[in-house]
């Protein structure tokens, strides 16, 4: 939420009707950004915001933080903004579109995980621990399976999906873990002529959701 949006926009000199034109949204909509009611949907909107009232967008936020690499005087160095990369299934697998977007995420977790990425889950087979909407956190060096763990993986080199993985004798089982008792796990057996390859992407660990995400 853009806790400090109102207090910005008053130091700036700018109406509610002002900005509310600048950024070509309705008035509505800006009131319910002072008020918390929602925030925008996309980081380009609040840079936009940032750009007009000649503020950053951590600011608006209520905290300051850095971009990875970027040193700044004057900066509460707690966050960090990690790249969004793509969609990917909890369901079905499904190919995983990129997308250029950054989340912001405790530093210290980027110091745990340096190579870490995020993903959006798309589905409901993980919604016990991955709802639906949020952003998983994938640590790309952990790709050793520890039976029942959470990864993202590539199913015939190309789809991804996250699942609790099981390592077989001669292959995985893919392993939902839903309030839908519809999902199912799947079996890949390498012995089975045509079965589809599994390759780890990395082991998800930790979640967050976007400002818009819905309870």
């Amino acid at each position: 939420m853009l806790y400090e949006l109102k207090n910005i926009r008053k130091s700036s000199g700018y109406t509610q009707a002002g900005m509310a034109s600048a950024i070509d949204v309705p008035l509505s909509t800006y009131r319910n950004w002072e008020q918390c009611l929602n925030a925008p949907q996309d980081i380009g909107t609040l840079k936009k915001i940032a750009d007009i009232l000649h503020t950053s967008m951590e600011s608006l936020l209520g905290y300051d933080a850095v971009l990875p690499g970027y040193i700044s005087e004057n900066v509460d160095d707690h966050f960090v903004y990690v790249p969004l990369f793509g969609r990917i299934a909890a369901g079905e697998p499904l190919y995983m579109d990129k997308v250029d977007n950054h989340v912001l995420t405790p530093k210290e977790l980027t110091r745990k995980y340096p190579h870490a990425f995020f993903l959006t889950i798309d589905g409901e087979s993980m919604n016990r621990v991955l709802p639906n909407g949020c952003y998983a956190l994938v640590n790309p060096d952990e790709k050793q399976i520890i039976d029942g763990v959470a990864y993202a993986v590539c199913v015939n080199g190309y789809d991804a999906t996250v699942k609790r993985v099981r390592q077989l004798e001669n292959g995985v089982e893919l392993v939902p873990d839903s309030t839908d008792p519809t999902f199912h796990p799947m079996v890949y057996d390498a012995t089975v002529a045509g079965t589809e390859s599994i390759t780890i992407i990395g082991r998800v660990v930790w979640y967050t959701v976007p400002f818009d995400f819905e309870i």
